[in-house]
Parts: structure tokens; sequence; C-alpha cells
């Protein structure tokens, strides 16, 4: 296919603020566009490549191999700047009608999308199927992820980062200085530079390979004093690009692939990251000196469900147009996995529940006669024990439950938090959606899983663990994140509030409110994670790090419980116009973010001091819309189950809506 030309339309506003008229940009084309229009694979190339993508990476593009002019209609356009046809430092100034030379303005990666972003629109071409870059080509293919979040159905990354590093930066200054340094520099020809662009090269090459490369490919034989094998070799590579290729075209290059930082003007690189909706795959190559795997680890935390492949290659960051029969092979398989799973999508849910107590009948009560969801199997400790009304098999391993084909979401509902840990982490790393109440273990954990959860673009839910049946996590995050929230403050363990309501209304002892509370099942038969405070300081910590994104370690909280609280105590706090209440509060300040959790004197006239018996309720104070109070079912099965089965319909509408949500990922780190 030949090469076309593509004249654009207007002027190119740059990110400089500059302008650039008489703009063109030239591209290659393979194959057709479909009649849906959801065939097309767009190639953003690297630093000196051009648009011709058969010819540079024919290992994976061409009429064999995995992307085909058969089954894809295949784009790849020339960067600006570049000289192979695109608007470049060579170009016609239409202004004084000669070259630009170093009169062409400071250009960056986000302008390099724009312009493309017109080619997309003339093709028309309204998504792709797979955007695909290596190297500066993935600054591209990123920025436009970013840019256009819903165009693209998979993101393909080789090779790359977020932002680029002072490493990089400095591999890029130390070509320019080579550049500069010839004589010839700035003189105004094509020419111009050519021994300083050899240099320049020889530079760029060393960032491309690495030691293990060069020993492989130029060692020289015994003996041989003089005509180093390396040596000849950089300067081969050096004239060879000095015949394709003009001084001014690689300084201005260089300076695009430094402006590349995909948080600028976006906050951070985290916000900007978490834009990226594609199905995404990165690749990261072992001694790649230039995109470190810390960096391809970045991209990977941050953009929901990545997955991240670190290939083995003796070629460092070349291993991208070397190593094409092992990606091959990758992207098949990452294909593949998103077809099975699409496959998928219309068939029930299969769930796997973990712990069959008062929470987990209730939610199992509640799941048994639906149609769009089945339980698959419980995991239960004491197989011996009788489970009324249970219907599905139990098991005694959760992990056993964890690792079957047919699950697809896991509920954990046990006490002991450490194993809840282990499964929970677990079900995330293999791709598995989890909702929990297990309070404790999230206070300890929550950023760690949160995390795993975010690349694996899936589910934690926790609604249950904090407030019984108020959705206060789902509030927050529907209704609050974009308010500030100066405090939050609430009864949050329906057991003390219990017991201090028993002792107020009902004249009952400490001991007495306690035994009572216990028969009920609002306290456990071992109440002091309730009554000293701790259970409320589980929930301090979670609805902090919900409305502030600030996680504050349970070591750090200032607690104390209600045991020491007598019936005088409640009755002279009457008398004073007050009434006692143990409070969890999560307060912003000038000095950060604090959480408190003790028995608190508030005026009769508070909103909380009605509160009574296992009844929860949470206040939320914000500069826009002032305090807003949310008060329900704080302990019992059927409150807590409630919570459960709420997150569980978030989770399959999610997945409806994005059937890849619920793929199953291994884990992120796979050696090839």
């Amino acid at each position: 296919m030949s090469k076309k030309i593509f004249q654009l339309n207007g002027a190119l506003h740059l990110e400089s603020g500059e302008v650039l008229n008489d703009v063109q940009i030239a591209y290659h084309s393979y194959g057709e566009l479909n009649a849906s229009g959801d065939n097309v694979i767009w190639v953003c190339h690297a630093l000196t490549a051009n648009s011709d993508v058969f010819d540079w990476w024919s290992g994976l593009f061409g009429e064999s191999q995995l992307y085909n002019p058969q089954e894809h209609f295949i784009v790849c356009a020339n960067i600006l700047g570049s000289p192979y046809g695109t608007t470049n430092p060579l170009s016609r100034n239409p202004e004084s009608d000669k070259s630009y030379y170093l009169d062409f303005p400071q250009i960056t990666v986000r302008d390099v999308v724009s312009l493309h972003q017109s080619l997309r629109i003339h093709l028309g071409i309204t998504q792709f199927h797979t955007l695909i870059g290596a190297s500066i080509g993935g600054h591209q293919a990123l920025e436009w992820a970013i840019m256009e979040p819903g165009l693209m159905e998979h993101l393909v990354l080789l090779g790359t980062n977020a932002v680029h590093s002072p490493w990089g930066i400095a591999f890029n200054e130390s070509q320019r200085m080579a550049i500069e340094a010839d004589g010839s520099w700035g003189r105004g020809s094509k020419d111009d530079a050519r021994a300083g662009l050899e240099a320049a090269r020889s530079i760029g090459l060393l960032s491309y390979r690495n030691a293990k490369a060069y020993d492989r490919t130029q060692r020289d034989e015994p003996r041989r004093l003089g005509n180093y094998n390396a040596s000849s070799y950089q300067r081969y590579q050096g004239q060879k690009l000095s015949r394709r290729f003009d001084a001014y075209s690689y300084w201005y290059l260089t300076h695009l692939m430094d402006s590349h930082d995909v948080g600028r003007d976006r906050g951070d690189i985290r916000h900007a990251l978490s834009r990226v909706r594609a199905r995404t795959l990165i690749f990261s190559f072992e001694g790649d000196y230039l995109f470190s795997q810390a960096e391809n680890q970045l991209l990977a935390d941050h953009i929901a469900g990545a997955r991240l492949i670190t290939m083995a290659t003796d070629f460092g960051h070349d291993g991208f147009l070397i190593e094409t029969d092992a990606l091959t092979i990758s992207l098949r398989a990452f294909y593949k996995s998103y077809s099975m799973n699409q496959q998928k999508i219309n068939k029930s849910t299969g769930i796997g529940l973990i712990g069959y107590g008062v929470v987990g009948q209730a939610v199992y009560d509640q799941l048994r006669d639906r149609r769009d969801v089945r339980v698959t199997a419980v995991a239960v400790k004491d197989l011996t024990k009788d489970r009324n009304g249970l219907l599905q098999p139990a098991l005694g391993s959760a992990y056993e439950l964890i690792s079957r084909d047919d699950v697809d979401i896991i509920i954990e509902l046990i006490d002991d938090s450490e194993e809840a840990y282990h499964y929970v982490k677990s079900a995330l790393l293999q791709g598995k959606s989890v909702i929990t109440a297990n309070k404790k273990m999230l206070a300890y954990h929550l950023p760690e899983l949160e995390a795993i959860a975010t690349r694996n673009n899936i589910s934690l839910r926790y609604e249950a663990s904090v407030a019984g049946a108020i959705p206060i996590l789902d509030t927050l995050d529907r209704h609050f994140s974009q308010q500030s929230i100066n405090s939050i403050q609430g009864i949050v363990n329906g057991s003390t509030n219990y017991i201090l309501s028993s002792m107020r209304l009902e004249s009952m002892s400490y001991e007495e409110a306690l035994l009572k509370a216990q028969q009920l099942g609002f306290a456990e038969s071992d109440p002091r994670l309730d009554v000293d405070g701790y259970d409320a300081l589980y929930k301090a910590v979670i609805l902090c790090y919900k409305a502030y994104g600030h996680y504050i370690s349970p070591e750090q909280v200032s607690r104390d419980g209600i045991a020491k609280i007598s019936k005088h105590d409640l009755g002279a706090a009457e008398l004073n116009g007050e009434r006692i209440k143990l409070l969890a509060t999560v307060e912003r300040s000038s000095q950060g973010v604090n959480i408190e959790v003790r028995p608190t004197n508030i005026p009769l006239t508070h909103p909380l001091a009605s509160v009574e018996y296992e009844t929860n309720a949470v206040m939320i104070n914000t500069a826009q819309s002032d305090t807003t109070v949310l008060i329900g079912k704080g302990a019992g099965g059927q409150p807590t189950a409630s919570s459960v089965i709420s997150d569980l319909q978030k989770i399959l509408s999610e997945k409806s809506e994005v059937g890849a949500q619920t793929e199953k990922v291994q884990p992120d780190l796979v050696a090839i």
C-alpha cells in the first residue's frame, strides 16, 4: 500500500499556544473498514519510524501476521515533526516561504494526537478495535486513550511510561548536545549536523539495547586489536540513520518525547490514568534501560483492569521489534480471553458464599430463588454442622470455592479477619469481584485490596462493613464525591447504642443491658470488639478512606469504649441537657484528617441524640450542603444482608454495562 497524504483543513493549534498552518499528515492504510466499523487497528509509531508499519513491524503486521488486511483495517500515521511526509522542520513555512528549521514551533505528544484525531475523522473511523504503540508510540496511544476514552476497545502499550523520566530526558539531552556541537548545526540546510546526528544516534542506541545484547551480537574474535565490532556497529547505525533522517527532525522529536506527561494539567498521573476505559495490555521488556519495569508497573497499577506482561529478551527496549513471535502469542491470548468472557455475559452469575452464620444465611435466603444469580457453593468451617435450608454443596475449603470456574463473585461473611484477608486477596488476584462485611480486615488492608481490584478491573464492595443497612458508602460515592466534606460523625455500632439506650430507658445496669444485647444477637459472646470501641474504630477508618482517600491505621486512632459508663453517668448527663453516645468522628482540619472514637456528651437537640437502641445514624457535614443525616438499622442479619445484596446489584449492573469487568485476570506480572 502506498503512502497517502491528508491535508488538514484549517490551522493546528498547539499546546504551547502557537499555531501551525498548511499542516499535512502522511499515512498508510491496509485492508478495508468493515460494515460495522469495528475492525480498526491504529498504530502509533516510535521515534524514527515511518507510517509503513508493514515494513518495520513485519513480525506483527502483514498478510499472514496477527494484524492482517484480510481481517483488519490498519492505519499508521506519521507523527508531526517527522521527515516522512508529515509537516516537520524542513517543511515550507507559509509565512516566510522557506523551510522552518529552528523556527519550527515546540510540539508535544498531545499535539500529535490532536492532529491524528483529524485524520481519524477524515477516514470515517468512529471506533478502534485496538490502539497500539511502543516507546514514544506508547506515549501517543496512552494520551489518546485519556483524551478519548470511549474510542478504543483495546489498548496495547509496549515499553513506555506515563511521564518521560529524568533518565530518558538525560539521554535525549545528550543526543541534542551531540547535534548542537556539530559546527554546521543551525546554518539552514537539510544536510546540517550530519556528523552530530550520527553521534546522537550512537548515544540513543545505548538506551535501546543493553550490555547483554551487545555481548550477544558484537563480541570480537579473540586477540583482535582495534576495529572492534561494537565500534563499527555504532558508526554504521549512526550513518544508516543520517542517510534517511535529518538532524532538525531528530532534535525536535526528542524534545517532543520529553514533553510526555499524562498528568500535566490533569491533577496528577493517577487521576489521568483513571480515565482510560479500554481493555489494556502492557508489555515491559527485561533489560529495558529506557522504560523501566517500575514505570510499566505504575501504568498497570492505575489503569483499571490493565494486565502487565514482562517479556524475557536479550534486546532490552528493542525487544518490541524483535520478539514478535512471543508478542503474537500473548496478544492472541489477550483477545481470546476477552472473547470467552463476552460469551459468558448473558449467563447467570455464580456466587461463592464464604460463611453461613446469621448474615450468611440471610444472604443465601435472599438469593435462593433468583434466576440471574446462583449460589454455586458455600464454604464453611464445620462440615458436620446441620445447615438448615442449605441446598447447595458445603465445602470445607474457601480456597477451593474461590478457584472454581463456576464462581464469578465471592461474598465473604466470616468473623476471622486474618482468614478473611487471605480469602479476599486470593479471590481478587484470581480476577473475581468480592463483597465483604469484615470491617476489621478492611481497616487494616483496604488500600492494598483496593489497588488489586483496580488493577484487575473488578469490584471490591463493602457497604455492609459500616452501619448495617444504611447506604453510607454508596452515598459518599454518589452524592458527596464532588463536595468538600468537613466531617463525618456517627453512631456506627448498634450493640453499644442498644446497651446505652437500655441502661437509660429501662434502668438496666451495664451488665444487664449487655446480656440482653447478647441474647438478641446484637452483641457477640465476647463483646470487647463492640464495647471497647474497636468495631466503631474500624468503621471510622473505612469512612475516612472512602470520604477523603486518606488511610489512617487503626493503631493511630484515639479510642475509648463504654464499659466504664454507669446509669449515674447517663442520668447526670440528662440533667445537664446532654446525652452520652459512642461516636466515631472523622474530621478534616488545617492539620489534616483525624479520627476519634469515644463516648461523647452531646446536646439533647443534637441530630444523633434521639437515635436509640440498635439503630445507627451517620451525620455528614459539607461546605456545600451543610448537614445530612442518614438513619437505619445497624445490626442484625437482615439489615446487613440488605447491604450485601445492594453491593451485588451494583456489581451485576457493572457487568452488564462493561462485560470485561468480570474477566478472570491472572496475576498482573507474567514472565515469558
